[in-house]
């Protein structure tokens, strides 16, 4: 799973892909790694949430939310994956690991969490990446009140919606 934040940072989808990762994990059906970034000037690391692998590359600019981290790529295209499960598009995050996922041809799924960004450039930089995606999925809203209640999480399928709505 490929991500611009996870645990400890605080928010949905950081904590929707703990969930799913760990559920996965614990289901004993397949490994998980988690792909993902920090910020503050720390180097390239390893951890473990569980049964759950946690990769953390670098990304740029420091006090800004575009996440470039060009470290995912040889992560992803290197990586022996069978399948690189993208969460949110908000970053530069997403896009990256999609056209690399494209290149090598390695089949990638898009799970959208929100329905677009303000800022029109974002949205234009994972359009085209969007329409070679296997499958994409969208978290509804109150999402995380169902992680906890049901065995496995809430999802709708919206086909291959480049504009991230569902």
């Amino acid at each position: 799973m490929v991500t611009p934040r996870y645990l400890p940072e605080i928010g949905g989808v950081e904590r929707h892909v703990h969930e799913v990762a760990t559920r996965i994990a614990a289901s004993g059906e397949a490994a998980v790694t988690v792909l993902t970034t920090v910020r503050d000037g720390r180097r390239e690391s390893f951890d473990r949430d569980g049964e759950v692998e946690v990769r953390r590359v670098a990304a740029h600019p420091r006090g800004r939310d575009w996440m470039f981290a060009p470290a995912i790529v040889p992560v992803i295209a290197d990586g022996g994956w069978d399948v690189v499960h993208v969460q949110s598009y908000h970053t530069l995050v997403a896009p990256l690991a999609m056209a690399t996922a494209a290149r090598r041809r390695i089949p990638y799924v898009v799970t959208f969490h929100g329905g677009g960004h303000s800022q029109r450039i974002r949205n234009e930089a994972r359009r085209g990446s969007v329409r070679c995606c296997v499958r994409c999925s969208c978290v509804p809203p109150g999402s995380s009140r169902s992680l906890r209640s049901r065995s496995t999480p809430t999802r709708r399928s919206c086909g291959s919606d480049a504009s991230g709505s569902c």
